[in-house]
């Protein structure tokens, strides 16, 4: 009994600072959404010299920290060069993380990060182990400031042909490659997102090459660098290093290939003929159109066709796509690819006869599964909830007429963090915007923190307490 009681106690402190850590990281979030937002409701962020109203400043803050492209306000003619500023330091802090953010400044600024910061690092960051957390940091940090770079010098040299000036063309580049990068879809392009460089393939392939690298994670990032400098010192072939990345990197990887290639087939499909969208452009833009949707749409926001002029087919399609939303520990949103490869293959494993669940030659443990059915349930729930709040605070609305589907479409964009709309944002009522906020907050917040507190506890040691088992029937 005492060996019992002492586990026990144990289990408890281990849950008590789990708790804590995650009570830090959204505590910390809503924190830095406060501040954020009272920075954005100053008239000096407002182009015109005026306050935007509190509401409004928290929805962009919002917006921006969970790396959301919904706006109620257009970036590019709102908000002053300081608010355009703000709202861009936003979505850097958003896209890696606060947490992650604050150890960069502390290892810029020669300060020393203390076990407990390491700590709330790697739960922020959902790793297995604590050590290495700071070289993580490094890593994060200088490698953001190399691939945002090189970007946003590329788009510069893009955006000088047409800007007035080299340093409005730098702002444009520098502006575009971070928030590409974070995944959050804003822009200050105009206030038709990307829709002018439909057929532009560098425009096209650096945003999409953005987007991409930041949802894949520097997780997956260094561990392609790990396989990659062992495979050359070894000289091996393609097929021989893919086998020595870890199985994280494997289904992030094959997940992301086979969404972004089923999008694009679909996208291309669905609206080759449609005059409103693919219809009158030529077969290579119809090609990047299908691309850039496909890729866009489960994380960043951005679009080179508007999606209210998709065929309803197409814009349920990004309705799913924005609900998977992207890798885990990236800036991607959504309930991850990885959950849905894990309930899929759990099922298959059912179909198959199979107790365990099976990928790549390796055994994935059972809380992994409660994990992303949690993060499933959850999300689903939110969304449901938001759609039908939604539906009563906006069903009267000046200047526009809202559909079921213009209500899904806002609250899955939303809590999945993806941004794409079909209009109705900029015409929400104050409450409207209040409970959009909400769901981007639990859609950054919520998910992650349900799926680390089960995966924390499903490998916690047993404590030798069984219970008898019983069959209930599903079906």
């Amino acid at each position: 009994m005492e060996l019992i009681a002492i586990r026990l106690r144990k289990l408890s402190q281990k849950s008590e600072k789990h708790f804590n850590n995650s009570r830090i990281l959204v505590a910390g979030f809503a924190i830095a959404d406060l501040i954020g937002a009272l920075l954005l409701a100053l008239p000096v962020a407002d182009r015109t010299g005026r306050s935007c109203g509190f509401i409004n400043a928290l929805f962009t803050s919002t917006a921006a920290l969970s790396a959301t492209g919904l706006s109620v306000m257009p970036s590019y003619a709102s908000w002053s060069v300081l608010g355009q500023t703000i709202v861009i330091g936003l979505v850097q802090i958003g896209g890696i993380g606060f947490v992650t953010m604050l150890g960069v400044v502390f290892l810029f600024t020669g300060q020393q990060i203390t076990l407990k910061e390491r700590l709330i690092i790697q739960e922020s960051l959902n790793q297995n182990h604590l050590q290495g957390m700071v070289q993580l940091v490094k890593n994060i940090g200088f490698g953001t400031l190399l691939i945002e770079g090189a970007a946003a010098a590329v788009l510069t040299a893009r955006f000088a042909a047409s800007s007035p000036s080299l340093m409005h063309a730098a702002g444009l580049g520098v502006f575009q490659s971070i928030s590409s990068f974070c995944s959050a879809g804003i822009d200050v392009l105009g206030d038709s997102s990307l829709t002018k460089y439909v057929s532009d393939p560098i425009i096209n392939l650096v945003i999409m090459a953005l987007i991409i690298a930041g949802s894949l994670g520097f997780t997956v990032g260094l561990d392609l660098l790990r396989v990659y400098r062992g495979s050359a010192r070894k000289r091996q072939t393609l097929t021989a290093a893919y086998r020595h990345l870890k199985l994280h990197t494997k289904i992030v990887l094959e997940m992301t290939a086979v969404l972004i290639l089923f999008g694009a087939l679909f996208f291309f499909a669905a609206e080759y003929s449609n005059p409103a969208s693919f219809g009158a452009l030529s077969p290579p833009a119809k090609i990047w159109a299908a691309f850039f949707q496909s890729v866009s749409a489960r994380t960043a926001g951005y679009y080179t066709v508007a999606p209210e002029n998709l065929t309803m087919s197409s814009q349920f399609f990004i309705l799913l796509l924005m609900f998977v939303g992207g890798p885990p520990v990236g800036t991607a949103g959504g309930v991850k690819t990885v959950t849905l490869f894990i309930i899929v293959i759990s099922a298959l494993s059912v179909i198959r006869g199979r107790n365990i669940i099976i990928s790549h030659n390796r055994q994935i443990h059972l809380g992994v599964l409660q994990g992303a059915l949690a993060v499933v349930i959850v999300s689903v729930v939110i969304v449901i909830t938001g759609t039908m709040l939604l539906s009563v605070t906006e069903k009267h609305m000046t200047g526009f007429q809202p559909q079921f589907m213009d209500f899904l479409f806002e609250i899955v964009a939303g809590v999945s963090t993806a941004g794409m709309t079909m209009g109705m944002t900029p015409y929400l009522s104050p409450a409207g915007k209040l409970i959009l906020c909400a769901c981007m907050f639990l859609g950054r917040v919520g998910p992650v923190t349900v799926a680390i507190s089960l995966a924390a506890q499903q490998m916690r040691a047993d404590l030798g307490v069984h219970y008898p088992e019983e069959t209930v029937i599903i079906s």
